[in-house]
C-alpha cells in the first residue's frame, strides 16, 4: 500500500470531521478469574465393565484419592521451596465462602488467575508469554470482556474513562479476541472470505471514503479497494484465488492465521468508521 496515498484517504475523512484513529489505555486493577474445580477435583470416565459389575469401580475411587493427594501436594508446593504458594488458590473445606457480589472463592472454586494490575498505554502493544495452561488465554479473554465459561471475574478492568461490562456493552464488537483456531470455510476462496468480510462491514454512506475529486465512493468500490490494501499489508495478494483450507482441505499453508487477522482487522477498521459516524 502506498503511504501517500493512505495519507491522503486519512486526509479526505479528517477534512468531514472523522478522525480515522483512536486508541485508548487499558488498565486492570487487581483482576482475578475464577475457575470450577480443583487439584482434587479427578473424574474417571465409566467403562462398560463398571456399568456391569459397579463393585469393580472401588479400585479407581482408590487410585481417585491418590491421584488427587498428589496433584493437590503438587499445587501447593507451587515450584517454591518453602511450600507457601498454592495455598490460597482454591477453596478448600474449613474457609469462609464469599457472598454474591463479593470477591473471593466459593465452594468448589479455585483461581485461575490472582491479583493482576497492569496498565498498556494509549499506541501500545502488550506481548503476553507463557507456557502452556499458564493462563495466557484466560488472561486476554478477561481483559476483552468475555467472562462466560468462568465462575467469576474479580478485580476491575479500564478502557480509558470505561470501567466494567456495563460501560463496555455498546462497544463490545470494538475489542476483538481473535482465538487460536480458525474459524473460516475452508472450502472457500480467500477472496470470497475476504469479500464477505467486507460485506459485512461496509460502512454507511456518510462515513465512507471518497475519491481524490470528492466523489462518495459505491459500496463495490470502497469493498474492493480496502480488500486489496489489506491483502498487501499481509503479503496476500497471491493467495486471492487459492483455498483456506485446514487440516483436510488443502488450502493456504501455513497462511490460515493471516486470513483471521485479515478478516478481524477489516472488522475493527469498520467498526471504527462505524462509531465515528453512526449509520442513518
Amino acid at each position: 500500500m502506498n503511504p501517500s496515498n493512505h495519507q491522503d484517504d486519512q486526509s479526505r475523512l479528517e477534512a468531514r470531521g472523522l478522525h480515522p484513529y483512536r486508541s485508548l489505555p487499558l488498565a486492570w486493577d487487581h483482576l482475578s478469574v475464577r475457575g470450577t474445580g480443583g487439584a482434587d477435583d479427578v473424574t474417571y470416565a465409566p467403562t462398560v465393565g463398571g456399568i456391569i459389575a459397579p463393585w469393580t469401580n472401588i479400585k479407581y475411587a482408590k487410585k481417585k484419592a491418590k491421584l488427587a493427594e498428589a496433584r493437590l501436594a503438587a499445587e501447593e508446593k507451587g515450584g517454591q521451596q518453602d511450600g507457601t504458594r498454592g495455598h490460597d488458590m482454591y477453596f478448600k473445606d474449613g474457609d469462609k465462602a464469599a457472598k454474591k457480589g463479593e470477591p473471593g472463592l466459593r465452594k468448589g472454586e479455585r483461581y485461575l488467575l490472582k491479583d493482576f494490575s497492569g496498565v498498556v498505554k494509549s499506541g501500545e502493544m502488550m506481548l503476553v508469554v507463557g507456557r502452556p495452561g499458564s493462563g495466557c488465554t484466560t488472561f486476554l479473554k478477561a481483559l476483552a470482556g468475555l467472562h462466560n465459561g468462568y465462575a467469576g471475574i474479580d478485580g476491575q478492568v479500564h478502557y480509558g474513562a470505561m470501567e466494567g461490562d456495563k460501560d463496555l456493552k455498546p462497544y463490545r464488537s470494538d475489542v476483538i479476541f481473535n482465538s487460536e483456531e480458525d474459524v473460516h470455510d475452508p472450502n472457500l476462496l480467500v477472496g470470497w472470505t475476504l469479500d464477505f468480510a467486507m460485506r459485512m462491514n461496509t460502512p454507511a454512506d456518510n462515513a465512507r471514503l471518497t475519491h481524490e475529486n470528492g466523489e462518495l465512493m459505491s459500496p463495490a468500490e470502497y469493498q474492493n479497494k480496502t480488500k486489496k490494501e489489506l491483502l498487501k499489508v499481509f503479503g496476500l495478494e497471491h493467495t486471492h484465488d487459492t483455498k483456506v483450507g485446514d487440516q483436510y482441505v488443502r488450502g493456504v499453508s501455513g497462511k490460515s492465521p493471516l486470513i483471521c487477522y485479515h478478516t478481524q482487522l477489516i472488522h475493527q477498521v469498520e467498526r471504527r468508521s462505524e462509531f465515528l459516524s453512526p449509520r442513518s
